[in-house]
């Protein structure tokens, strides 16, 4: 998990980068920072000082090489003291100097030997550190890299405890770089800054020089007032995570004195589905701004609704809701698009309350979606990964350099690999991405074909309760966000080259046969346009339990296949 660049009381520094960088320049802009600040700061000093500081912090956090002190300083103050054995010792290790890392700096790293080999070294480079693209580096780097559905999957079937070091070292190593970051950043939110310090210290008298358990570990903690299982539940043993459901935010004016002055009170209902603790964190940006803001982290027990109101002087463009580690996967993000005259007025309520909501669930209808087991492509493509390396030194010293290794989503490509596929003169395949405005429960996706469907037809079939007369409805998520399909196009010198299709591109008309039992009926949807929500198919005779619904055909546009919903005609 460490750097060779970080042994024992040593950090080392690459000649390739930091005697070289034009850090000259960084004075000015840290004098133009302090002039350009209107509100009151406190010494110019002292600012110019954390700028100046911030520069070089960033200038070594975004080193993806192992040079980040982010990752060094954890094992120089934790990991080479006292170290964790026992089932889940390497994941122990991981989460205790990061979050000690985390700590010391008040930053964040990231460091895989893998990268230097899967991923673009050029975007691995220290970024410039004066650019606000930069404070969003390892962020960027950690949904491209590690917050996949190739390390989720993974991920959700096992325990940190139970991972595979020797057979598969590095989805065991990309795993815990996902859970130890969540982990770390749930600890730090949650919990006073002195109270983590003096566990931390408490950890490393106790045990310097020596070895723990992770009995010891949890009693620790206990007696320095941190209970991980209240936390975050039993994360080392298990897999279970929280699961968080949220209602359309809504905004309302409060008002604040006499004098009619009012601010605007944007509240949103959220609940944790599971019974498993998590943690939520809140980000919001102003109206017209390009800052973002954060608010307290919530914390959630198992099974719980809170309402979460946020009250500012200026409206609010958009909120996001970040779960820590949920099997949400993904942040919701909603935008506030409320026209000023229609705002109403409501009275002012805590920051956190708690809340009666438990969404309905639908018992009478049979919904089969993308992710189901009824769901399927026949005559799909069959996509599988390169044979596992026995050792980390195998995989990277000899993988095959042309080896196709797509990222892939519970069996199928992603579209942000669409221009891998084009270069493979592969076009028409079924992709599969996640959208907040598909069906599902918490981890929502959909999947889409922009050459339409011909060969390989989704198919979607259900066990319904009993026979009879059924309403069949078809689902389609938004299609507003802009996405770059791989599209051929002929080539000058003869047969086709890859091309890109820029922006939203509308769905087709689709032709879908349903298969009842004894009966086959064609029908066809045209998409063109459509709402995201259900659409109807009509109404069914079902002679069988047993029923299957194939898109057949897609012309004019995208095929998309989301979910489908059989509901009883009374």
């Amino acid at each position: 998990m460490g750097s060779a660049y970080s042994p024992p009381g040593i950090h080392m520094i690459r000649e390739s980068g930091f005697p070289i960088a034009q850090f000259e320049r960084a004075l000015t802009e840290a004098k133009a920072y302090v002039n350009q600040t209107e509100q009151d700061l406190g010494d110019d000093v002292d600012v110019m000082g954390k700028y100046l500081f911030d520069y070089v912090k960033y200038y070594f956090q975004n080193d993806l090489h192992g040079g980040s002190p982010m990752i060094s300083l954890g094992e120089q103050f934790l990991g080479y003291q006292a170290t964790p054995h026992g089932k889940g010792a390497t994941a122990l290790h991981a989460f205790l100097t990061e979050l000690a890392g985390n700590l010391v700096l008040e930053g964040v790293g990231l460091f895989s030997i893998y990268f230097i080999r899967d991923g673009n070294v050029m975007l691995q480079a220290a970024s410039d550190p004066n650019q606000s693209a930069s404070k969003k580096f390892i962020a960027g780097i950690r949904a491209g890299q590690i917050n996949r559905s190739r390390v989720w999957e993974p991920a959700l079937r096992t325990a940190l405890a139970d991972l595979n070091f020797e057979s598969e070292p590095k989805i065991a190593g990309d795993v815990i770089l996902l859970k130890s970051h969540a982990l770390s950043w749930t600890v730090r939110e949650l919990v006073p800054q002195p109270k983590i310090s003096a566990f931390l210290g408490k950890l490393i008298s106790e045990h310097r020089g020596r070895t723990y358990s992770p009995e010891d570990l949890f009693k620790l903690a206990r007696d320095s007032g941190i209970d991980f299982e209240m936390l975050v539940g039993d994360w080392l043993q298990s897999t279970s995570l929280p699961g968080f459901l949220a209602r359309k935010p809504t905004v309302e004016l409060v008002s604040i004195d006499e004098d009619y002055r009012f601010e605007y009170q944007t509240s949103v209902v959220v609940r944790n589905d599971e019974p498993v603790p998590g943690a939520v964190g809140i980000e919001y940006q102003f109206v017209g701004s390009r800052d973002e803001f954060w608010a307290d982290t919530v914390h959630f027990p198992g099974n719980t609704t809170f309402r979460i109101a946020l009250r500012t002087t200026s409206p609010l463009e958009r909120i996001t809701l970040h779960p820590h580690l949920a099997l949400n996967r993904n942040d919701y993000t909603h935008w506030l698009a409320e026209p000023m005259a229609s705002i109403p007025q409501g009275t002012a309520l805590p920051y956190i309350q708690e809340y009666d909501w438990r969404p309905v669930e639908d018992d009478t209808s049979i919904i089969v979606d993308d992710l189901s087991e009824g769901f399927s492509i026949a005559n799909g493509r069959d996509y599988h990964p390169p044979p596992k390396k026995r050792s980390m030194f195998a995989y990277w010293l000899w993988r095959e350099p042309d080896l196709f290794d797509p990222n892939l989503n519970h069996g199928l490509p992603s579209l942000r690999d669409a221009k891998y596929f084009a270069m493979r003169a592969e076009f028409s395949l079924w992709y599969r991405e996640s959208e907040r405005t598909s069906h599902g429960k918490y981890y929502r996706t959909y999947t889409s074909n922009p050459m339409g469907t011909k060969e390989a037809q989704p198919q979607f079939a259900a066990t319904l309760p009993s026979a009879g007369r059924w309403h069949l409805e078809y689902h389609v998520p938004s299609t507003k966000r802009w996405n770059f399909y791989a599209i051929p196009r002929k080539s000058p010198y003869g047969g086709y080259q890859s091309g890109y299709f820029p922006g939203r591109r509308d769905l087709g008309k689709h032709k879908f046969e349903i298969n009842t039992g004894d009966s086959t009926e064609l029908t066809e949807l045209d998409l063109s346009g459509a709402r995201s929500g259900w659409h109807e198919l009509g109404i069914f005779e079902a002679s069988s339990r047993e029923v299957r619904v194939t898109l057949v055909e897609v012309t004019d546009g995208v095929a998309i296949a989301d979910a489908i919903k059989w509901t009883p005609v009374d």
